[in-house]
């Protein structure tokens, strides 16, 4: 792999540090959710071309997958790894459209994601691989916020260097947290709701390289030595409450930033909520 940067020690903001102290007393890992349909419901409703051989263990997923009936498929060797990105994406919820884009292009990424589960590679090695497909278009309807989770599953619950899920919430978390817009790049769309209203949308923008991945990831393991929580506690603590909004999600929400930009460059900073 190509030259690396090594991250340095980030200092968090006392102010937002400590709004999650305090919900860190709290936190309880077993309101995580589990997704909203299985595997193979997620598959089937894709709708995809005959000539697309479906994952031979598909119809082996009858339940709606929490992350520890994910970790504990992939730890099954008898689970093809076509079949496990099926879970993931169920318990991701990616959409309809995207999956189907992707899985007609299996061919293009199937040999690489095989490579992160098996290949014992670093997370950011992981993220590399990964980044380079989605560069060269080989990943269509899945971006960052989604290979993530492939990084973060198929490696397996035993690693070391956990390879997080950076997605918007994340993504935000850390940016919130450092008061940096520019630790993840996100993206942002802003659409007028009234004359009074904007709602704004942030994704993960494609030009994270693998730097910015292991900055982030380095992040999430400082803030969980700070917090006394283990590392996939965190990243769950980061998430809040899936997809309802729950009290770190409004925080984040209500403090997260863009930057402006003039001429093409970095103006400053600007609140979206």
């Amino acid at each position: 792999m190509e030259n690396r940067t090594v991250p340095q020690q980030l200092m968090f903001s006392d102010e937002h540090i400590e709004v999650l102290k305090k919900l860190r007393k709290t936190y309880d890992r077993g309101l995580e959710g589990a997704a909203s349909r299985t595997g193979a419901d997620w598959y089937n409703s894709l709708k995809l071309p005959s000539y697309i051989r479906p994952p031979e263990g598909i119809e082996r997923q009858k339940s709606n997958p929490k992350r520890d009936d994910i970790f504990s498929l992939v730890s099954d060797t008898s689970v093809d790894t076509l079949s496990l990105c099926a879970a993931i994406f169920a318990w991701g919820g990616m959409r309809a459209d995207h999956g189907k884009k992707l899985f007609i292009e299996q061919n293009r990424w199937h040999g690489t994601v095989d490579a992160v589960r098996s290949n014992k590679l670093s997370r950011r090695d992981s993220y590399c691989l990964l980044h380079k497909l989605r560069l060269d278009k080989s990943l269509p309807g899945m971006g960052p916020a989604y290979f993530t989770k492939l990084i973060f599953f198929l490696r397996g619950r035993n690693v070391e260097d956990i390879g997080y899920i950076m997605d918007q919430w994340t993504g935000c978390s850390v940016n919130v947290l450092t008061s940096d817009p520019r630790k993840v790049l996100m993206n942002v769309t802003c659409t007028w709701r009234s004359a009074e209203e904007v709602q704004s949308d942030f994704t993960v923008s494609d030009l994270n390289d693998a730097d910015r991945y292991e900055q982030f990831c380095c992040a999430i393991d400082q803030l969980s030595s700070e917090l006394k929580l283990g590392k996939v506690d965190t990243e769950l603590l980061l998430m809040s409450e899936g997809r309802g909004k729950g009290i770190w999600r409004k925080h984040v929400i209500a403090n997260r930033i863009a930057v402006t930009v003039t001429n093409r460059r970095v103006d400053n900073h600007v609140r979206y909520i």
